[in-house]
């Protein structure tokens, strides 16, 4: 009993001393249970500043936060991540449905022999409406000249032995058309396909490509200075030297014994490329070059 009225009279005592500005704050302890279960209460004064809020912790634990959705927009077609390396299996997997690019102008060489009375090549496959340029060379003089390819040129322009002409049309009709000297009935075929599928099949159903290049030391050059074959399929390059004998090579394919382009006469050549890829033609002795290049 003595004990109560002293815990009074101290509670009592800090009430009435406490400034006006100070906050009553009562803290109710549940007590713990024992032999007498009434609870205590005290009287605690605390300052205003600062201010202390009374939690109640239960046993009960607080809910699980509701999780944090992100809504993330894609685009329909992502970046990649990193640049891939492409290789040939992959670069010919992506071109098998693309056509091959297409050439601005097409450039032919032509010899033509009146003693064996036939042109070099006999057959020339170009796709239509790309423009042609022929350079065209002669083994004998001519006294009589009439040079047509129907309906695309005609021309009576003289061209001697040692020169080079130049022919340019645009074949505007799909068809075979003849390549003819009127004066001595030599002739050979030109043949104008729609796409280079069709002039594919052209080739590998004759079986053999056959190109023509006239080589010119006055000029330090080829005509023409680049020849695009197919590989797997032979090749046969027909040559002609307005001027000189001179040792040729074509890198990879042939070396340069026994390569020997004359004036006055065809040297063949001839080989199959399998690996596709540019190649230098070379004039051993003057050093000017052509190119090869196998699709």
């Amino acid at each position: 009993m003595n004990r109560l009225v002293i815990l009074v009279a101290v509670a009592s005592a800090l009430v009435f001393g406490a400034c006006a500005s100070d906050t009553v704050v009562t803290v109710v302890v549940t007590a713990t249970p024992a032999a007498d279960p009434t609870p205590v209460i005290h009287t605690v004064v605390v300052p205003a500043t600062p201010e202390i809020r009374l939690v109640e912790i239960t046993s009960t634990p607080a809910p699980t936060p509701p999780p944090i959705i992100h809504t993330v927009i894609v685009t329909a077609t992502p970046g990649p991540t990193s640049t891939p390396v492409p290789t040939m299996e992959s670069m010919e997997e992506s071109m098998a449905g693309m056509s091959p690019e297409l050439p601005e102008i097409q450039e032919i060489g032509l010899i033509e022999n009146y003693a064996a009375n036939r042109y070099f090549p006999r057959n020339i496959v170009v796709l239509k409406d790309i423009p042609v340029r022929i350079y065209i060379t002669r083994l004998h003089r001519e006294h009589i000249n009439k040079f047509t390819i129907a309906p695309f040129y005609s021309s009576s322009e003289v061209i001697l032995p040692g020169e080079v002409g130049v022919i340019e049309f645009i074949p505007d009709q799909a068809g075979e058309f003849k390549i003819s000297n009127v004066g001595h009935g030599n002739e050979a075929d030109l043949i104008v396909v729609e796409t280079q599928e069709e002039a594919r099949k052209y080739i590998e159903g004759r079986g053999e490509q056959m190109y023509a290049l006239i080589h010119s030391v006055d000029d330090s050059r080829m005509y023409p200075e680049t020849v695009a074959v197919r590989s797997g399929t032979p090749v046969t390059i027909l040559n002609i030297n307005l001027i000189d004998q001179h040792q040729v090579s074509i890198e990879s394919f042939l070396s340069p014994e026994g390569l020997n382009v004359k004036p006055g006469e065809v040297s063949m050549f001839e080989f199959t490329p399998e690996t596709r890829g540019a190649y230098t033609i070379r004039h051993e002795l003057h050093g000017f070059t052509g190119e090869l290049i196998v699709k």
